[in-house]
């Protein structure tokens, strides 16, 4: 008897996580130049549906060397500037952020980069809610 509760209890369980994955969503993008500057990249948005539920991972590959680049995210909202990252000797760079948007059809993400003020990278417009 004792056998048969644990395994109900092992299979609640993994129920509970494939549902939990289930609702999880994840889209990568590419991330294209827009600009004048070389390299590209790729952008992971996933909707994680907790209080920050949106978590973005970005990687930057052969841009200019030892460059810094304006991050801009769109999360839901008016664009947002959220930090500045600098290229290696390479021209690569990654970088993490996590934000909160209304999970909400219609709703969208998006990641810019920016040097000078000048537009160099982007994803455009990402549903993923």
């Amino acid at each position: 008897m004792l056998r048969k509760k644990n395994v109900l209890i092992c299979l609640a369980a993994v129920v509970l996580c494939v549902a939990g994955i289930a609702l999880a969503k994840a889209v990568k993008v590419d991330l294209n130049p827009i600009g004048d500057d070389p390299g590209g990249g790729f952008v992971i948005f996933n909707d994680t549906s907790g209080p920050e539920n949106v978590q973005v991972q970005m990687s930057l590959k052969g841009a200019l060397p030892k460059t810094d680049y304006d991050v801009i995210v769109h999360v839901g909202g008016p664009d947002t500037y959220v930090a500045t990252i600098t290229t290696n000797a390479k021209g690569n760079a990654n970088f993490h952020y996590s934000g909160s948007a209304d999970p909400v059809p219609g709703n969208w993400v998006g990641l810019a980069l920016k040097r000078d003020g000048a537009w160099q990278f982007g994803t455009g417009q990402v549903d993923i809610f």
